[in-house]
């Protein structure tokens, strides 16, 4: 019944994403129609592992509550209470593992499949390389096993997270005060496309997948009021990678590496207003120049792109 209940609010919030895509999109239509298709097909091919995880943790679940571990099992809560510890710990454990997708290189590598999509619209939500529905997968087991979380309260969650991330990938320019209002609760277009932008120090920012608590909470949050202005995708990856099943896939075995992006300039020159604009920054927020952001970057291990 939940899986039902899953399937059906994920192809709700789809078509009315695509409604919404028609009506107030952040760039125009006609840039984004071909990469639906790539991305559905994406989708439906990695269902295949994911079936195969969710056999996976109905074993687990069952052998956790059959030997009686687990937190969930040894202190026992009300049904109400359960379902939103629940969604609370998958909704942060998500957050952790996303933070660990850009920390870790070789996770980078196989996330960047999502990165360096040259367009954002709703259907990005399922342009995930198959080694990562594999490894969230994994994440998950731990928690089943040792928290007692139930495959109930994992059905329920994503019947949540499936339709917020088709809303926060959409195409979709929200009013100010709109974005600004769902921002302080939940995960918006505008602030996920933050997330997706070619410059790294705006990539590794709003990492959080439902609620944006955890991004206020662990210092993570970025925010602009123009997110049209924002460039998305990867610098380093070509056609070849970005616009094919088959180079998604060959992508973290490639020779390609992203590329940290082009930062604002800190003048006041025309062409700096322009690269701030570009990046969503108003230029009073100026950050330090390429070479600065650059070295900084270099001497630092986990901000590199490898």
């Amino acid at each position: 019944m939940l899986y039902e209940v899953q399937t059906t609010t994920a192809a709700a919030a789809l078509a009315a994403c695509w409604a919404l895509e028609s009506f107030i999109p952040i760039i125009s239509a006609d840039r984004i129609g071909g990469v639906r298709f790539r991305h559905l097909l994406l989708g439906a091919l990695n269902a295949v592992p994911a079936v195969v995880i969710a056999g996976v943790l109905a074993i687990a679940d069952a052998g956790s509550q059959f030997l009686g571990i687990g937190l969930q099992v040894l202190v026992p809560l009300s049904p109400w209470i359960t379902v939103i510890a629940g969604f609370l710990i998958l909704d942060l454990s998500q957050y952790a593992c996303h933070v660990l997708m850009h920390k870790i290189p070789l996770m980078w590598r196989i996330h960047a499949v999502h990165h360096h999509a040259e367009h954002m619209e709703s259907t990005t939500a399922f342009r995930f390389h198959t080694l990562e529905i594999v490894a969230q997968g994994m994440v998950l087991l731990p928690l089943v096993l040792l928290l007692g979380i139930r495959v109930h309260d994992i059905a329920i969650y994503n019947a949540i997270l499936i339709p917020m991330s088709l809303f926060h990938h959409a195409n979709v320019k929200l009013p100010i005060g709109v974005e600004r209002v769902l921002g302080l609760v939940i995960v918006t277009p505008g602030l996920h496309r933050m997330h997706h932008s070619r410059w790294q120090p705006q990539t590794d920012s709003n990492y959080s997948a439902v609620l944006s608590i955890w991004d206020r909470v662990f210092g993570t949050l970025s925010m602009t009021d123009r997110p049209e202005t924002i460039s998305v995708g990867l610098d380093g990856f070509g056609p070849e990678h970005t616009r094919t099943i088959k180079g998604m896939l060959l992508t973290p075995f490639s020779s390609a590496r992203a590329g940290m992006g082009t930062p604002p300039r800190s003048d006041d020159s025309p062409d700096a207003a322009e690269d701030l604009g570009k990046a969503g920054i108003p230029a009073k927020t100026a950050r330090p120049t390429p070479k600065v952001r650059h070295q900084k970057a270099c001497n630092d291990p986990v901000s590199v792109r490898v």
